[in-house]
């Protein structure tokens, strides 16, 4: 996967713990989604089921949104490294979870309004 160009936009990868709304449920239930697909339904949210780590800020919450001093355009295109494969080999991982794994990093199959300014990869890091 490439890396997408930078944004101008400073952000910071601090997130505060998201409380489902009347139209979030709405969404699950006329989506047939998870609760993970529901809570990541919406832009630069992350489904943590309470570690912190994948969301620093979040505590045990298990559905974490940005701060409000995230900007939109805060993500970049993360390439894997030879540590994240070695990781993933030495857990039996998904990709997902190879990705995950790094703090504040969103696994978006190439869906860019989970991670604004990540463009189509798949694994996308905060600026």
């Amino acid at each position: 996967f490439r890396a997408q160009p930078e944004s101008d936009v400073i952000a910071t990868a601090s997130y505060v713990c998201h409380d489902y709304t009347t139209e979030d449920r709405s969404w699950k239930d006329e989506n047939g989604a998870s609760e993970e697909e529901m809570c990541e339904h919406n832009p630069g949210y992350i489904y943590t089921e309470g570690n912190e780590s994948l969301a620093p800020g979040c505590g045990a919450c298990w559905c974490c949104k940005p701060d409000d001093v995230i900007a939109t355009a805060s993500y970049v295109c993360h390439d894997y490294t030879t540590e994240d494969r070695s990781w993933k080999d030495e857990n039996g991982a998904s990709e997902e979870e190879m990705c995950e794994h790094n703090p504040g990093y969103i696994y978006t199959e190439g869906n860019e309004s989970l991670a604004p300014g990540c463009g189509a990869c798949w694994c996308c890091s905060p600026i």
